[in-house]
């Protein structure tokens, strides 16, 4: 990997008080970056390649749900029993549970042990504005209303990517999501499924953070 030059860039967090990340990036002769970094959270995995430092992982907090992802990063997951709005759950994971957001995942058995571990509440992912209803088929799968793309995650805690949110469509099941009001914009877990509801009802929810990481 060549070292030699590098472009400064920066991410800020919208809707919290974080501030503005900058990092170093190495960047390819044609102006595109090396890596892509979208969210400060990924900026040691960036320095760890960059400045070829040895990293620490740090355990997840007692009562947390520990995941190893594959990129040797560590997601920690809480279940809160507590019922809320959607946007309540989302700012209490972030300002009382160490700048957590609601439940997301990387990998299909991410995914899947919070469906064995029968979560329940909110997560997440929310619906496109525009896609009131999803379309299907191949033909459509680059569509932004794709049965696989028609959920996202704003806090980009789930992989957004058109690969990523096939991850998603293992936890659909029994006719859901069908935003059957025509009101169900965000994304619930009840039992091993996935649900759309109404975002103002409220449930429990699960709320996800990365594991601190040290350069040594």
């Amino acid at each position: 990997m060549e070292h030699s030059r590098y472009r400064a860039a920066s991410k800020s967090r919208p809707n919290d008080d974080s501030k503005s990340w900058a990092v170093l990036m190495p960047y390819n002769s044609d102006g595109s970056y090396k890596f892509d970094v979208t969210h400060p959270r990924q900026a040691p995995r960036l320095c760890d390649v960059v400045l070829k430092k040895k990293r620490k992982v740090h355990n997840c907090a007692d009562k947390w749900l520990t995941y190893n992802r594959k990129d040797g990063t560590r997601a920690c997951h809480f279940f809160v029993e507590t019922k809320m709005k959607r946007d309540e759950a989302r700012d209490y994971c972030f300002k009382s549970l160490g700048g957590s957001y609601l439940a997301g995942w990387r990998e299909p058995e991410e995914l899947q042990m919070l469906r064995d571990k029968n979560i329940n509440g909110w997560v997440g992912l929310k619906r496109h504005q525009d896609c009131p209803r999803a379309v299907d088929g191949e033909e459509n799968e680059q569509h932004q209303c794709h049965y696989n793309n028609i959920f996202n995650d704003p806090d980009d805690v789930s992989d957004n990517s058109l690969e990523g949110r096939k991850i998603h469509k293992a936890g659909l099941c029994g006719g859901q999501p069908e935003n059957s009001a025509n009101y169900e914009y965000c994304m619930t877990f009840q039992g091993n499924c996935m649900h759309d509801y109404n975002c103002d009802n409220k449930f429990p929810f699960t709320c996800t953070k990365m594991a601190k990481i040290e350069l040594e």
